[in-house]
This record gives C-alpha cells, sequence and structure tokens, in this order.
C-alpha cells in the first residue's frame, strides 16, 4: 500500500522537488494558497515520506472529486431543493474549491512533523522549473495550437457575456463569466508551457 502511495505522489511530486547537492529542495504548502511558499532542503527519507502523504492525498481526493458528480447529475432524492442545472453548477465549483482548500490545509498539517527539523533554504524552485514536466508532454505545435484555441474562447466568451447582459438571464451569465475564467485560465497556462518550452535548450 504505501509502495503504491508513494508512486502516487511521486507522479505529481516534480514540480514541489528539485536535486541539490545535500539533497533535495522542496516546496512547501502554505494556508494562504496564494503567495511565496517556504523552501526546505530535505533528506531523500523525507521525500519518500512526503511522497507517500501526497499519493494519500490524491487519492482522497479523486474519490471526493469522483463522488461529486452526484451534484450535476443527482440521483431523485439528492438535491431536490435544488432543480436548476445551474445552481448545481455554482455548486460543483464551490465544492471542488473547497476540497482544493481542505486538501491544501491537510498537507500543511502532514508536512509539518515531516519538515521540524529541516532548514529553510532560500534557493527557489522557479516557475520555469516546475513547468518543465507539463511542456514535455506536449510538441510546440501543439502547444500553439492550443493558445490559439483556447484565446479564440476567450475572446468569445466576452461577446457571449455581452449577450447574455442584454438579455438579464442571471443563469446564463454565471455559465458566461465561468467561461471567461476557465479559458483565460488556459490561455496563461498554454502561453506559459510554449515560452518555457521554446526557451528550452534542445527544446524539452
Amino acid at each position: 500500500m504505501r509502495r503504491m502511495l508513494m508512486r502516487l505522489g511521486a507522479s505529481g511530486a516534480e514540480t514541489r522537488f528539485k536535486r541539490a547537492p545535500q539533497g533535495w529542495i522542496f516546496r512547501a504548502p502554505t494556508p494562504r494558497i496564494f503567495g511565496p511558499r517556504p523552501h526546505y532542503l530535505v533528506s531523500d527519507a523525507q521525500k519518500a515520506k512526503i511522497e507517500t502523504v501526497l499519493g494519500l492525498s490524491l487519492l482522497v481526493t479523486c474519490l471526493l472529486l469522483a463522488g461529486s458528480v452526484l451534484i450535476l447529475k443527482p440521483p431523485s432524492i439528492l438535491l431536490k431543493s435544488v432543480p436548476d442545472f445551474e445552481d448545481r453548477l455554482l455548486i460543483f465549483v464551490a465544492y471542488c474549491l473547497a476540497v482544493s482548500s481542505l486538501q491544501n490545509l491537510a498537507h500543511c498539517f502532514a508536512f509539518r512533523a515531516i519538515l521540524k527539523n529541516s532548514p529553510r533554504t532560500s534557493e527557489k524552485i522557479r516557475l520555469d522549473e516546475r513547468l518543465k514536466g507539463a511542456a514535455r508532454i506536449y510538441s510546440a505545435e501543439q502547444l500553439k495550437f492550443l493558445l490559439v484555441l483556447f484565446l479564440v474562447l476567450f475572446v468569445g466568451s466576452f461577446f457571449l457575456l455581452a449577450y447574455e447582459l442584454s438579455k438579464g438571464n442571471a443563469g446564463d451569465l454565471l455559465l458566461s463569466v465561468g467561461g471567461i475564467v476557465a479559458s483565460g485560465w488556459a490561455v496563461i497556462f498554454f502561453g506559459a508551457l510554449l515560452r518555457v518550452k521554446l526557451r528550452s535548450p534542445g527544446r524539452i
């Protein structure tokens, strides 16, 4: 079981660790979610413990998010007071954000004991270094296509929002705003991946 959790944790830990002469630099979470993250110098044994925690956290989160589909298409005995799909979608988004926040808080408490005697380091894991793993998945041409695609969707979402504002439909208005946020995030993400891809020597 522990080996399985370590494999799960290692699959998502590439953005959190960087090799150092004295061990590993670990980018720890913060309760604020946003903002600067503390970085610690950890040993191989501590890295294995952290990956086990990350694996368990990933497993629990996947189970919680898998169960959340009941919010979008609930059985007849659930959410009778929330019949509209737009309202259920809003609840679904709030539920996902709550799960993400609780996961981050659980990481803070779990890592506190592991990092108790670990020294902080001024060396950081830069954004480019954290995105290298994801950038390897795509070619430069694929990233350019995705960037243009989501840029078109982002601009189109504003036209859709203007249309919904003219109609005064609050439910569709929320979906339009959600589309702007989602497509805007995708533009930033794939734009950053493309930047890493083009600036990497030898094209990762």
